[in-house]
């Protein structure tokens, strides 16, 4: 090892004064039938870093190499390779059917999701959805600081249907009447980070706040206890993952027996029986 080093600084110095490289890679050690060839560190050795220590970076390099080369051959002599063929072949044919069942999916796969279809799943799975902490139903809108005593008023008389249509006719953004339920870590994706923050999760809780030229209103309307029904606002992104999941499982179930009647109609299946 200690003429590698010396070897390997040689080079060093001479890759550190630009010197051209040559085609041929450039042997550091061998072990047994194995090469490690000194190109095969450039990418891990910063540019601007100083001869010497760069000399040690792939020095602790060769010796990690060398040794862990050493075990992995005495390993091979040892260990019957009897015992190892079955698990590359098994590991081998994973691979093959990983792979070729991500090729399906991203060729085949609907993802588009209706809303009937999350409906119909969440009222025959309620009680599968239990909620682990507790949830909140907001009532928010962000529409211009301008426009904001068209909305004070009708918000403190609790006019949602009045909100609700201005808001949808003048397409600001809102979240009225579509049930809007969130846990506390949610809310910062519907709110920015600060405005979040300042949100005290209990019932009746309201909140506004300007920011440039626009202006949130905020409110808490009611408050859900961990182990209630999740509102399926909460658990809709589950829901579409389950039901994705479902439809890939049909999916490659489909293209297996595909594949057997195909295999059965052109008679490529050999049965045996015992007489």
């Amino acid at each position: 090892m200690k003429k590698a080093c010396i070897y390997i600084v040689t080079i060093l110095v001479l890759f550190g004064c630009q010197a051209p490289i040559e085609e041929a890679k450039t042997l550091i050690v061998s072990v047994g039938n194995e090469n490690l060839y000194l190109e095969d560190f450039q990418e891990m050795i910063p540019p601007n870093m100083s001869e010497s220590d760069s000399t040690d970076v792939v020095n602790n390099l060769v010796d990690k190499w060398v040794k862990e080369t050493l075990f992995k051959n005495q390993a091979a002599k040892k260990v019957d390779n009897s015992t190892i063929e079955p698990l590359v072949k098994n590991y081998r044919n994973s691979l093959l059917v990983h792979n070729y069942e991500s090729m399906l999916v991203s060729e085949n796969l609907d993802t588009i999701i209706q809303d009937r279809e999350v409906d119909k799943y969440y009222e025959l799975h309620k009680l599968d959805f239990l909620l682990s902490e507790p949830a909140y139903l907001m009532y928010m809108i962000l529409i211009p600081y301008a426009d904001k005593s068209n909305f004070v008023d009708r918000w403190k008389e609790e006019a949602w249907e009045e909100i609700e249509s201005d808001c949808e006719k003048n397409r600001y953004w809102h979240h009225i009447e579509d049930s809007l339920w969130v846990t506390k870590n949610e809310l910062f994706e519907y709110l920015p980070n600060d405005i979040a923050d300042e949100v005290t999760l209990k019932t009746g809780f309201y909140k506004s706040a300007k920011r440039d030229s626009m202006y949130y209103m905020i409110e808490v309307e009611k408050t859900l206890k961990p182990g209630k029904e999740a509102p399926k606002s909460i658990v809709r992104k589950q829901i579409e993952k389950l039901i994705l999941h479902k439809r890939t499982r049909r999916l490659l179930e489909d293209e297996k027996s595909k594949l057997y009647e195909d295999a059965i109609s052109k008679s490529s299946l050999i049965e045996y029986s015992e007489k």
